[in-house]
């Protein structure tokens, strides 16, 4: 292929073996020129991969409502032949007669090779790993409702990072509904590439709240409130290089005097008026709040506050769709 062409195949296939029972196969075979981003989303190119998975749903039971188990195997290679993905593992879900539920996944990824996140300096090796996560979920279907997440990650040359969520949905009213959710990860030995051959491990805590509400006055009027916002903090730990021609990280001393910490802090928050005047007729106002820095080391509240305070866009607008005619 030249630098304008690339070429790909993608192919999958789903056997249904009984009622419960699927397994599913995928194989693809991209270069490292083709880009179908236009077509929808590709995760990359320069690969090639195959992934088997297997669904097990079984229901009608006495002690449980019904459970899922899925297994699953993916490996995946670039065009270099390193191995830039290999994993096995499975996911399951299990709901209780009250309609309560607990879910899981647990993966064991042996050690391969990263090719990306160097940016273009090279390729290096990540030790093997073990992920997990475990969900609890409370009957959604009452007023109100909780689920709660841990899990962890481990990093690409040490440290792991733990995450925990929990989220409260709660519907006072038949026309209004109001959803809440932390969602905090602890980061150790987050590895992040610097500038050409040089990454630095960071230590550090990232919090991610959000809120929305949604209310319907009438049956044709909606307001709709969503707030997110994101705000990490990490400390430099360890430091190190990739040789050239070398897959292998060398943890080395300090390359510079300015230290790599930093924050990051991003906020959006839209409130939305919405009423149908008549079929394909509406009226909209929306009061959108967004921004997004990167700073040195600074503390949640103030990278919050400066994000409220002094945002990078703050937009009010009115719009009027009428349909004309009968």
């Amino acid at each position: 292929s030249d630098s304008e062409n690339g070429f790909g195949m993608i192919a999958d296939a789903t056997y249904t073996q009984r009622q419960g029972l699927k397994h599913e196969f995928k194989i693809s075979s991209l270069d490292d020129q083709i880009d179908v981003n236009d077509l929808g989303y590709q995760r990359r190119n320069d690969i090639n991969e195959f992934v088997y998975r297997t669904q097990w749903f079984k229901s009608g039971l006495k002690k449980v409502r019904n459970f899922s188990l899925s297994p699953f195997i993916r490996y995946q290679a670039n065009g270099e032949g390193f191995r830039t993905f290999h994993g096995y593992g499975f996911s399951g879900n299990l709901v209780l007669n009250n309609l309560n539920s607990i879910g899981g996944f647990i993966g064991y990824f042996p050690s391969q090779y990263d090719d990306r996140n160097s940016f273009g300096n090279g390729t290096f090796s990540v030790r093997s790993r073990v992920f997990s996560d475990l969900r609890f979920r409370t009957n959604t279907s009452k007023p109100t409702s909780l689920f709660l997440r841990l899990g962890t990650r481990p990093q690409a040359v040490y440290g792991t990072t733990i995450e925990s969520q929990i989220g409260l949905t709660w519907r006072p009213l038949e026309n209004l509904a109001l959803e809440m959710e932390f969602e905090h990860k602890n980061n150790k030995g987050w590895l992040l590439h610097q500038k050409d051959n040089h990454f630095t491990s960071f230590n550090g805590s990232q919090w991610q709240p959000e809120f929305s509400m949604e209310y319907y006055p009438t049956s044709k009027q909606q307001l709709r409130l969503a707030l997110q916002w994101v705000g990490i903090r990490s400390k430099e730990d360890r430091f190190f290089d990739l040789p050239e021609g070398s897959t292998e990280l060398i943890e080395t001393s300090k390359n510079g005097i300015e230290p790599d910490d930093f924050s990051i802090s991003q906020l959006n928050l839209q409130l939305r008026y919405r009423w149908q005047i008549a079929p394909l007729s509406d009226l909209f106002i929306v009061y959108t709040k967004g921004d997004k820095k990167r700073t040195d080391l600074t503390n949640f509240g103030d990278m919050f506050n400066d994000n409220w305070d002094d945002p990078l866009g703050d937009y009010l607008v009115v719009k009027l769709r009428y349909r004309l005619g009968s």
